[in-house]
């Protein structure tokens, strides 16, 4: 099965990844997500703007269907460049900010599909209680707008996080669990919940 079929009618999927292949399993997750219509939320909580776009070109997607949330390159000393196609977090640090951006993203911008990636870095800035906080809200705002959120986490960040992450989701599915077994091939990936 693949990774577009595993996540296809599910609102709420928290994929994980193993650090070592997060390049390959992002390409796998983006061809997932451009499988269906309409515009896309990208969040990215551990990349400044330019490398996701660069990586988003790199693997052919259709950037024109994005909307990003750009947590990092403010403090990464990019120019905060004001443009339609792009909300800009101050910090990592501000997670209303954050929550507000989702808000925008999906209701002012039409996202009926929001990538966070990765939301376990976040744990890096705040106490997992802070973080499952805001989850949470955006998970009821998700599941009230019928929209999709696709949560990575990145396994070696924090596994308290993916545990508890767990309880909101539809579905997880462990990239990290088919790696391990020597997989090579991410078209046939291991659901672990549904």
């Amino acid at each position: 099965m693949t990774l577009a079929e595993q996540i296809k009618g599910k609102q709420v999927v928290l994929i994980v990844v193993p650090k070592k292949n997060y390049k390959n399993c992002m390409t796998e997750i983006i061809k997932a997500v451009e499988s269906t219509e309409g515009r896309i939320c990208y969040a990215s909580m551990n990349k400044s703007h330019e490398l996701t776009l660069k990586d988003l070109r790199d693997n052919n997607a259709q950037i024109d269907r994005y909307f990003f949330i750009d947590v990092l390159s403010n403090g990464a000393g990019d120019l905060p460049i004001i443009d339609s196609h792009r909300e800009i977090i101050k910090t990592p640090n501000a997670l209303s900010e954050l929550s507000m951006a989702f808000t925008k993203a999906t209701i002012e911008k039409g996202c009926g599909e929001v990538l966070f990636d990765a939301i376990s870095t976040l744990t890096g800035y705040h106490d997992e209680g802070d973080v499952l906080k805001l989850i949470n809200g955006m998970v009821n705002k998700a599941r009230t707008n019928n929209l999709r959120t696709i949560y990575i986490a990145i396994k070696e960040d924090d596994r308290y996080l993916v545990d508890d992450m767990s309880m909101f989701a539809d579905s997880v599915i462990d990239l990290a669990k088919k790696k391990e077994r020597g997989g090579k091939n991410l078209n046939h990936l291991h659901l672990l919940a549904i």
